[in-house]
């Protein structure tokens, strides 16, 4: 048995320092371990969904990989996304944001899953932490979900989108996010109804506000002014509603 094979056996101890320090020791390996990680994933689904020990192995996997990062884990991560016990799911959501852009293509296949567990991982542990202008469309999408914990999560990750854009050094960067974000509200509008879309408007709103002002930033740099920064939307409405919502 060599070191990997050892350190992924220690993964099942019931001492729970041990655990931590073979997932340790598996990260510091790095990619030679990443094959033996991704094989131990994909056992039998029943072994490994019903017994808490086998979920407790398969989330250490899970947040192994997220921690080396590796493009070949992807496919496995994704997996347990899809089919792992809910107690995997988000943290297979949160290993695929630390893998970062490579693992947007999973993560927007996700936000399309019927189910709403799956959706609002996709949305809130994972593309949220990623942060990337390509996944604005697809949030703006899920904010028209039928369900609303789906709709919450997509609308709080969204907003997150905001504190990303003031760190945009070039006004390319801040171009293509005010574009992305305008195609997805298209989009939203041939589905939403009239109460979602002035939701919506407001998170959008929000975001562009963000833009605008960095633009500002960036221009005065340069010593031009390039518009005015447009009044905030009214307060009230969408984290409030949706909450409520959620809270039941």
């Amino acid at each position: 048995m060599d070191e990997v094979e050892k350190l992924i056996e220690q993964l099942s101890d019931s001492d729970l320092v041990t655990t931590n320090r073979a997932m340790n020791a598996l990260v510091k390996i790095g990619a030679p371990a990443v094959p033996a990680l991704i094989a131990l994933m994909k056992m039998d689904n029943e072994a490994l969904n019903d017994k808490d020990e086998a979920k407790e192995v398969r989330a250490n996997i899970v947040l192994a990989l997220g921690q080396i990062k590796d493009i070949r884990a992807i496919p496995a991560l994704f997996e347990s996304l899809m089919h792992g016990s809910s107690w995997v799911q988000g943290r297979a959501a949160g290993a695929l944001a630390k893998i970062g852009k490579p693992a947007i293509p999973a993560l927007l296949k996700a936000l399309k899953n019927g189910d709403n567990n799956i959706r609002c991982y996709a949305a809130w542990a994972g593309l949220s932490q990623i942060k990337d202008a390509s996944a604005v469309p697809a949030l703006v999408k899920v904010f028209g979900d039928k369900v609303a914990d789906a709709r919450l999560a997509a609308a709080e990750a969204l907003g997150k989108f905001g504190n990303i854009v003031k760190k945009y050094e070039t006004m390319a960067e801040i171009n293509e996010f005010e574009t992305y974000l305008q195609e997805g509200l298209n989009q939203a509008k041939l589905h939403l109804k009239k109460n979602e879309i002035a939701e919506l408007e407001i998170v959008v709103s929000k975001l562009r506000i963000a833009a605008t002002k960095k633009k500002d930033e960036l221009a005065q740099d340069k010593g031009i002014l390039l518009t005015d920064i447009p009044k905030p939307p009214k307060k009230g409405t969408i984290y409030q509603s949706l909450r409520r919502v959620r809270n039941g």
